[in-house]
Formats: C-alpha cells, structure tokens, sequence
C-alpha cells in the first residue's frame, strides 16, 4: 500500500493520523493537497468515536482539524520557499521557518552575491588571458 493510501483508506483512525504526521515530514510536493483531503474527512467523522474521547463533545477533534490545516499551510509556505531556494539545504534544516527565513535568504542573497563576483572575476580573468 502506498503513502496516500495509507493516509487516505486506512480503517484504522491511529494509521491515517500517524500517516498525516508522516506527510507533514515528507517533503513532497502534494502533501497540502492530501492534509486537506484528510481534515475533510476527519470532518465528516461523527462526534461519538471513541478515538476522540472528548464525550463526544468535538472539541478535540475540531482542534486537531484546525492545528493539521495550520500545520499543512505552513508547510506549504516552507515548502514553496524550499523550491525557490533551489534545495540547497535540507528541507527539515529549520531555515524555511518563519522564524528563520528572513536572516537565511539575507546569508543567501550575500553568499550568491559572492559567487557571481567570483564568477564574473573567472570570466574577466580566462577573457584576459586570451591571445
């Protein structure tokens, strides 16, 4: 059984949330789009399963589904600023956060910054030397 299907089919509530978790972790492109499909059938779950264990009262559940949107949206975000980045580091290194991305591109721009000037100074040097 693949990923999704895990995440998406599985009978057991504990698998599909434990996959949901896992996705999060992935570094895959669809991730968002599944979360989503996942919370909306979380929704659709009857307030008495005693998975939730909250006396049937939702509210648990009702979080879970707002904290996994919230998860899957920043995700996203980091996910999108990981593309534009052009992978160079690890996705889960921690720099893609909010927290952290402004001082890690502002270290990027000045590093590319660096290897254009190198570059440009490689190009001006074999341009020079020719006969």
């Amino acid at each position: 059984m693949e990923a999704k299907d895990w995440l998406l089919n599985s009978p057991e509530e504990g698998v599909r949330l434990g996959m949901a978790n896992a996705w999060l972790h992935s570094s895959r492109p669809e991730t968002p789009e599944l979360i989503e499909i996942h919370a909306q059938w979380l929704e659709t779950l009857p307030p008495d399963r005693p998975f939730w264990s909250d006396g049937g009262k939702n509210s648990y559940k009702r979080k879970y589904i707002r904290d996994l949107r919230k998860w899957a949206n920043t995700y996203a975000v980091e996910y999108q600023r990981w593309i534009e980045d052009g992978k160079s580091k690890s996705f889960d290194c921690g720099c893609y956060s909010d927290d952290h991305w402004p001082r890690y591109k502002k270290e990027r721009e000045a590093e590319r910054a660096k290897e254009r000037a190198a570059q440009a100074g490689l190009t001006n040097n074999v341009t020079k030397s020719k006969p």
